[in-house]
Order: structure tokens, then sequence, then C-alpha cells
């Protein structure tokens, strides 16, 4: 499966060859993190399996991080740029977002702060694969609520992703408690 994903990303005339070694370095990394990490979701603090929207506009990452997310017991749905996201958000109930941070038509992180101010109670989770401090803090301080570097460990991320979604699942617990009560 790596070698044709491989060739179709080789195929692409806009990519360099940084790019192509980069995203190839990637994908390796990602393969082997994923072989390390069982293929079971814990499901204990966790109602259904939780439906993650991933936006990266590189087609192979994206495939590949989905699949290995899919193995662990998510439920995916990949789409390639922010438009398509917020076309994604509009239409489907999600528990969480894993996006990359340098993709078109995400300028100075416009994604991120439509999604935070539309979902507030949506846990946004950044990516890039060329990490700068700045864009780091302007970042978190939009409202990303987590931020991995390109390539990130299956096993860190499926981790980290599992307390997200706990704590989401308790503030809309909270969330509806509280409506309840109010309605008496």
């Amino acid at each position: 499966m790596h070698v044709s994903a491989l060739s179709a990303l080789v195929r692409r005339p806009n990519l360099t060859r940084r790019n192509i070694l980069t995203t190839s370095y990637n994908l390796f990394r990602l393969i082997a993190s994923l072989l390390s990490v069982g293929n079971t979701f814990d499901v204990t603090h966790i109602d259904q399996a939780p439906r993650l929207l991933i936006v990266d506009d590189d087609a192979i990452f994206n495939r590949l991080i989905g699949h290995a997310l899919a193995r662990l017991g998510y439920d995916i749905v990949g789409v390639p740029d922010s438009k398509e996201a917020m076309e994604a958000l509009a239409r489907r109930r999600f528990d969480l977002v894993l996006a990359d941070i340098d993709m078109p038509g995400n300028r100075q992180l416009e994604m991120l702060k439509n999604v935070v101010s539309r979902y507030p109670l949506l846990p946004v989770v950044l990516m890039t694969g060329y990490p700068e401090t700045q864009v780091v803090i302007d970042a978190l301080r939009s409202g990303a609520t987590d931020f991995f570097v390109k390539p990130c460990d299956i096993g860190h991320l499926h981790t980290q992703l599992q307390r997200l979604l706990v704590a989401v699942q308790r503030k809309r617990r909270a969330r509806q408690a509280l409506d309840a009560i109010s309605s008496l």
C-alpha cells in the first residue's frame, strides 16, 4: 500500500524533492507507530465510537491517519480543506477536529477561529510538519485544544484524544444536567 501511495506522491508535479522526502518520512514514522499500538479503543468512559473530523490537504497523510485512528475504534470523516470542514461540521455532529494548520484556505488560523466561535465545546487539535513557536502560541491563544508536530506518534495521539474526548463528554453531560434542572 505505501509503495503505491509514494508513487502517487511522486507524480504530483507541485511537490519539491524536500516535500516528497518529508512526506515519505512522515508516512514511515506513522506506519511504525501504528504497528506499536494495539487495535482496540478503550470505550470504558465513552458511550459510542467518537466521531473525528480530520482536515488535511495531504491526501495520503489524511488517509493514513484516518485509517490508523479507525483501527483504534474512531469513526473518521476526512476532508481536504477548511471549506469542506465547515460544511461537514454543519451537516454532522463531531466529537473532535484534528486539523493541519498549513493548508489552502486557512490563513492566520481562520478555520480554527471559525470552529471555536461556532462550536465552542468542540475540541480542535492542530498538527503541522513545520512547527514555529509563534504559530503554536497563536493557535493555542485562538482556541486550539492541543497541538502535535508531524509525524506524531499514533500511541501518544490516541492517548491525548481519549483524554480530550472524556473531558468533552463530561462537559456535555454537565450541560444536559443543567438544562434538565433549568427546565423544572
